[in-house]
């Protein structure tokens, strides 16, 4: 076993046996390797993330958005009401709303916008599931580092689809690293088995970009890569070790970051 698997495999067991979800989100920070949610930080690099994807001066205005997975603040949602959306559904079905960070948040976002907060308030609405939006309501469902840890990817984004208008988009910034980000690919050496009894927190089913981009297509959508960054000489380090669960030879096996944008073909 090569010594880097050493490290790595102890700090995955540590992080499935002992640590919980709530206990990472306090001190997930601290943890060597591991990054915490940045949307409890800023809202600002995420909600630029989309917009740079989706193209145009001002692509929020007049909108009516979803976000899937909003976190403890509906920080972005109010970001996105401040750059013109109609509406924002910030759907969160695991999290509970932190109040104190979510009202420090909406006063923020309202002063670097030179909003009244009461008014952004009026325009975000926090739901618990996607099943609670009225059906073709949406014109954009959003999500930042979302979609690499659903279990059921197509269940969800089928319950998307139900809540599109026509014509509406999905934009979904996926990263496809491990989340121990000193190795983003070591996660790819171990059979579906081992990884999902020993070592899978429970949110990283390892799907890489040609699995999400079959499934678009089987739903009968069009999607686009319009942000994508790769590390080559990261996966070439790894890729003889890859688990025959995968192709090695997949050219999207090295893809770490992605912002696709899908919408239902013509």
């Amino acid at each position: 076993m090569p010594l880097s698997n050493v490290e790595y495999v102890a700090l995955r067991l540590v992080r499935k046996f002992l640590f919980t979800d709530a206990s990472l989100m306090r001190i997930g920070r601290l943890l060597p390797y591991y990054q915490a949610n940045i949307g409890m930080q800023t809202p600002y690099p995420i909600v630029q993330g989309w917009g740079r994807a989706l193209g145009g001066a001002e692509p929020f205005r007049g909108v009516r958005i979803l976000e899937l997975g909003s976190g403890a603040t509906n920080s972005a949602a109010y970001c996105l009401a401040s750059q013109g959306a109609e509406r924002v559904c910030a759907v969160e079905p695991f999290r509970s709303l932190d109040a104190a960070a979510d009202s420090v948040a909406l006063r923020t976002v309202a002063a670097d916008a030179g909003c009244v907060p009461d008014d952004l308030a009026d325009r975000v609405v926090r739901l618990g599931n996607v099943e609670d939006v009225a059906e073709a309501s949406i014109d954009l469902v959003v999500s930042h580092s979302v979609l690499e840890h659903l279990s059921e990817p197509e269940a969800v984004l089928r319950s998307l689809d139900r809540i599109l208008a026509p014509g509406g988009r999905m934009c979904h910034a996926v990263d496809f690293r491990d989340h121990f980000f000193k190795y983003p690919f070591h996660f790819l050496q171990f059979e579906k088995h081992t990884w999902t009894r020993w070592l899978d927190p429970g949110d990283l089913p390892r799907w890489r970009l040609s699995d999400y981009l079959r499934l678009f297509d089987k739903m009968g959508y069009r999607a686009e890569v319009p942000v994508q960054e790769s590390d080559a000489a990261g996966y070439a380090k790894i890729r003889d070790r890859v688990s025959k669960d995968f192709d090695r030879d997949d050219p999207t096996m090295s893809v770490t970051l992605v912002t696709l944008v899908a919408r239902r073909a013509a």
